[in-house]
């Protein structure tokens, strides 16, 4: 809601309060001369300040003590019509007022516990609207910061893969040696994949969070605000996420993981991909080629992102591969004895052994 409409809507509220305190005042004459002096002047600075209110908190406080003032008639119509805000916002404690309506109607209750009824009705509202007030600016504050957080990780994640397309373009003069070049720089500067693996594993852990966010936002509060969006959290979030495209990356240079979903980190490279003609229409393609990742450089792209956005897939890899290397009391485990040679079995022949207790660890594959 912008400025401009956020005062219109405090500027009737303030009108239709300040109507109702004039009915208050026509009812009850006898009311005491300073609280009417000093009600009077709050409402007076209110509707003729330059936006028309002063502030909600202002607004809350005059509506408190409007119904401190409130005659008994007046107070039926604004207890009924706070019934129907309740009902409306599905207050949660609003079948207990909703039965206290009968002692508002009745003759017998005292006016000062209609009043205490009344302004707690209107308490438990008041609270409705500051909290609804407060997530809807924790919010939009928390889209500026995860923009802001976002542009910073794209960025980021962009670098090397830039530094790389610059260097390749710098040294691929010679067409025919262009594919060489690109497996050439992988290999002779192999910062290129780790920082592709940090940057993209930082990314994913933004994405994470952006993602967390976009499923949250309905129900977004202070408490998940503090926990999960606070700048601190946020760089903490990401570095785990670039940490984890270290892991990764060590963890597949080292063959503890391997498979075919993995990335081989020797064939890392850039390819340049010649560009159809039926793809862009009136276009005349010749000589016109693009910059793509190779397959293999894309599975590692990829699987950086994940070990970012995943919180637990790297944390559950090294958990898998520290368990294959100890034993269950948590101590490396012994090697395994040679393996005796099986008895002979009838006729001469020889038994296959029984496998080792401790085989050694195979790496984890998928």
């Amino acid at each position: 809601m912008s400025a401009r409409n956020t005062n219109e809507l405090l500027s009737h509220e303030w009108a239709a309060l300040a109507s109702l305190w004039s009915r208050v005042k026509a009812a009850t004459p006898q009311m005491d001369a300073g609280t009417v002096g000093a009600m009077d002047q709050m409402f007076a600075d209110a509707l003729t300040s330059m936006a028309g209110v002063q502030s909600w908190e202002a607004f809350n406080t005059a509506e408190m003590k409007v119904g401190e003032s409130l005659d008994d008639a007046n107070l039926r119509v604004e207890y009924q019509n706070l019934l129907d805000v309740a009902h409306a916002r599905k207050l949660i404690t609003y079948d207990r007022f909703a039965s206290a309506q009968a002692r508002i109607d009745s003759d017998t209750t005292t006016l000062t516990e209609k009043r205490a009824t009344y302004q707690s009705l209107l308490y438990q509202l008041q609270s409705g609207f500051v909290e609804t007030r407060l997530n809807r600016s924790l919010r939009k504050e928390t889209a500026q910061r995860l923009l802001f957080f976002g542009l910073g990780a794209v960025i980021i994640a962009m670098i090397a893969p830039a530094v790389f397309i610059i260097d390749y373009w710098h040294l691929a003069s010679d067409k025919a040696a262009a594919p060489r070049i690109a497996e050439w720089l992988f290999s002779a500067e192999p910062g290129f994949g780790l920082a592709i693996a940090a940057s993209f594993g930082l990314l994913g852990a933004y994405f994470s969070r952006a993602t967390a966010f976009r499923d949250m936002v309905a129900t977004l509060g202070f408490e998940d605000v503090m926990t999960l969006y606070r700048p601190q959290m946020m760089m903490l979030r990401m570095m785990y996420g670039m940490v984890a495209g270290i892991i990764l990356y060590y963890l597949l240079a080292s063959g503890l993981m391997s498979g075919g979903l993995f990335p081989d980190l020797t064939k890392l490279a850039i390819t340049e991909v010649a560009v159809k003609e039926n793809h862009i229409p009136r276009l005349t393609t010749a000589g016109l080629t693009v910059l793509a990742p190779t397959t293999e450089l894309a599975k590692l792209i990829i699987w950086s992102f994940i070990a970012g956005f995943s919180e637990r897939l790297v944390g559950d890899a090294l958990d898998a591969t520290a368990g294959r290397f100890s034993a269950p009391g948590g101590t490396p485990a012994p090697p395994s004895p040679p393996a005796k040679p099986a008895p002979a079995a009838p006729g001469g022949t020889v038994t296959n052994a029984p496998p080792a207790a401790n085989p050694a660890a195979p790496a984890v594959e998928i």
